[in-house]
């Protein structure tokens, strides 16, 4: 379902990528997703609509990586660990993550 915020972060997550992001590019037509509507725009409606959800602010945080705002993304993997309920894969790639930006 296109609405589930969950499916909204992990296309966000799919568009993201140094050259599609730096042209601001847009989500592929065959998407479900509304055309034009930007990974940001993607993720930061999951995590506003599922902030119980550590998975939307890791992808949020990659997303801040990829726009190479690393204080941002490292306040995103921040947020994610200190979720209760975030998963194992969540716990374990933002600590990577964490630990190669510094």
């Amino acid at each position: 379902d296109a609405d589930n915020p969950i499916f909204q972060a992990m296309t966000g997550q799919a568009v993201i990528s140094a050259s599609a992001i730096k042209r601001r590019a847009a989500v592929p037509q065959r998407c479900p997703v509304k055309s034009g509507t930007s990974a940001e725009a993607l993720i930061l409606k999951a995590t506003a609509q599922t902030p119980e959800y550590a998975e939307a602010f890791f992808v949020l945080g990659n997303y801040y990586e990829a726009m190479e705002d690393m204080d941002a993304a490292q306040e995103q993997w921040n947020l994610a660990l200190a979720m209760p309920n975030a998963p194992a894969w969540v716990r374990e790639r933002a600590q990577i993550k964490l630990s190669n930006s510094e």
